[in-house]
């Protein structure tokens, strides 16, 4: 089983006057060893960007490093609506220059550890995960920009990724993935969540028994999803980040190969923001992706079922990250 290794990587501001510790897990093969070097892969959690964690992450991600011979390498971040998108964006860039000046090897030395090749890295997320890794590979986190990640990373590969936070979806109440809350007023159990002035999380601090756990449901319940993420009066923000327009105004020789699977049945993360996603990439041009389908498949079938070992995800990733 893969040794894991946790680095704290920044500290924010807390909203309680203290501050919020933000940190990243490595995940090593058990063989590897100090003085090994190791090709990497970032995989950056989903949850809507409102809970889940890095060591909420998929079991054939943990089998990966023993299997492959690579480092997985997962970062936690601040959550919203404690923080507003673009503290998160801050978080993702600190966490990839903190992973890219050679911080976080100097971390694993210090632990006797292997090393990263960052010769060999790769950028991947799930969900919501999936739109900040996107939007790490396009230049729209502060600091970093898309010509840094066109030779910092290899490729980008994204499962069930969000991509365009203006439909339906997030912005108008619907049923929410996983069904209904059962409180007939759900407002007072996540009255706190809902507080921009409470105190911030890094994910990682929420209890396996919070409500916080269920915020995901309650924002597509009661339509508020897209505000709880920019906040009011953010339009610049929201087209921005709207990924495939973004990806269409993008300088084709500084894209990244992309790898996007999601499940035809996705109930919560529609299919069409992978397939709308896909075509923006495909219509200017970008010849270099890959995109699988998977049919009556909903979102996070690989977190509910551990024996998934998605095949073509890492047929995608390992060809690439071992490649000279």
């Amino acid at each position: 089983m893969a040794k894991t290794h946790t680095f704290t990587y920044k500290a924010a501001p807390d909203n309680a006057g203290g501050q919020v510790e933000i940190a990243v897990d490595v995940h090593l093969p058990d063989s590897a060893k100090a003085g090994d070097k190791l090709p990497c892969l970032v995989w950056i959690h989903g949850g809507g960007l409102f809970q889940s964690n890095k060591a909420q992450i998929p079991a054939h991600f943990l089998r990966a490093p023993d299997r492959h011979g690579i480092a997985i390498v997962s970062p936690d971040y601040r959550l919203a609506p404690q923080v507003r998108l673009p503290s998160i964006l801050e978080d993702i860039s600190d966490f990839a220059n903190f992973l890219l000046d050679g911080t976080l090897n100097k971390k694993l030395v210090s632990q006797q550890a292997a090393e990263l090749d960052l010769t060999k890295a790769g950028l991947s997320g799930a969900s919501a995960g999936g739109f900040l890794a996107n939007l790490l590979a396009l230049g729209l986190c502060p600091n970093f920009s898309i010509e840094q990640a066109s030779k910092a990373f290899r490729f980008v590969a994204l499962e069930y990724p969000s991509s365009d936070l203006t439909t339906d979806q997030f912005t108008k109440p619907c049923r929410p993935f996983m069904g209904y809350l059962a409180e007939q007023d759900p407002d007072p159990l996540f009255r706190e969540f809902a507080d921009p002035q409470s105190k911030v999380s890094n994910g990682s601090d929420i209890p396996q028994s919070s409500h916080r756990n269920r915020f995901f449901m309650y924002a597509q319940q009661t339509g508020r999803y897209q505000n709880f993420i920019y906040g009011d009066n953010a339009a610049d923000l929201i087209r921005q980040t709207t990924v495939p327009s973004t990806v269409q105004k993008s300088p084709k020789e500084h894209l990244l190969p992309v790898f996007v699977v999601h499940g035809a049945a996705d109930s919560a993360v529609d299919v069409d923001q992978s397939r709308t996603l896909v075509n923006a990439y495909r219509t200017i041009g970008h010849t270099d992706v890959e995109y699988v389908e998977l049919k009556d498949t909903d979102h996070l079938f690989d977190a509910f079922d551990a024996t998934v070992e998605l095949e073509p995800w890492w047929d995608f990733v390992t060809k690439r990250l071992t490649a000279k």
